[in-house]
């Protein structure tokens, strides 16, 4: 869904609507056929298959005119986890949460704060800084929650964003520790395009909690940015593998969600609330 241009916007890269190319989208909800059944539990505790009118993604209402977008892991019958999709600078919260289930295969709720909006291009959100972003998410969780109860699994989160979304990762994880969100896992897709310290990034998330981290480029300035976060993540003790999907550009879009779906059993190891992937 994310177009290749070359312009630097804020802290992180955008790309305006007219400059759009045509590409496959991802479906507007989560990946149901082939998600396995959460057979791993006691059938005599399990939930009502999770059903939601609207669809797989709707908007959660926050309070106070603030919105979030959720897609939902439509069928599950046990608690399933979350990850926090944070879009980039000129971009959409419902466009991010279609990315990230499709990635995720359905098996997961992905709740997705809005940022400010952006009044260069209409209907698209940017990020004043990372406090930002953890605040709006701890929001949208707490939402989340609220509406879904026994269906969202307690515990550590995922932190997913493209572009503006990962340069600011390192504040926004560390701010989300001390509003009590965990997050120990984090996948920063297309991050580079704006310059950011690949030493402070991989300390900051290791000391807020991040125990695994995926970086996924299709671009020479995210290849640049991976190259520096191997030694610095290596110098952190912070487990991280890159993701290489070609010199595409720019981009949030079919092969970049296989290429991470192929790497999700490395950074949710160990996670019982994960189904197995489809």
């Amino acid at each position: 869904m994310r177009r290749a241009w070359g312009l630097l916007v804020l802290v992180g890269c955008s790309r305006a609507p007219h400059e759009v190319a045509v590409s496959p989208a991802p479906p507007s909800g989560p990946v149901s056929p082939g998600v396995p059944a959460d057979d791993e539990h006691d059938a005599a505790h399990a939930l009502a298959p999770l059903a939601d009118p609207e669809g797989g993604q709707h908007v959660l209402a926050l309070g106070d005119g603030e919105e979030a977008h959720v897609a939902v892991p439509l069928g599950a019958t046990a608690p399933r986890p979350v990850v926090i999709g944070v879009h980039g600078a000129g971009d959409k919260p419902e466009w991010t949460c279609a990315e990230w289930a499709y990635t995720t295969g359905g098996r997961a709720f992905v709740v997705c704060p809005h940022g400010a909006v952006d009044p260069r291009w209409k209907g698209t959100r940017v990020w004043s800084s990372g406090r930002a972003i953890a605040d709006a998410a701890a929001r949208a969780v707490a939402a989340l929650h609220a509406r879904y109860g026994a269906h969202v699994a307690e515990g550590p989160l995922v932190y997913g964003a493209w572009s503006q979304g990962a340069t600011l990762a390192g504040p926004a994880i560390a701010r989300a520790a001390e509003l009590g969100l965990p997050i120990e896992a984090a996948v920063l897709v297309e991050i580079g395009h704006t310059p950011v310290d690949a030493r402070a990034t991989a300390t900051s998330l290791q000391r807020a909690g991040v125990r695994r981290l995926l970086v996924s480029c299709s671009s020479l300035p995210c290849r640049d940015f991976a190259q520096r976060m191997r030694s610095a993540a290596g110098a952190a003790g912070l487990p991280l593998h890159v993701v290489d999907v070609g010199l595409r550009g720019h981009w949030f879009d079919e092969p970049v969600f296989r290429a991470l779906a192929a790497e999700w059993s490395w950074l949710i190891e160990d996670d019982p609330r994960w189904p197995a992937g489809a």
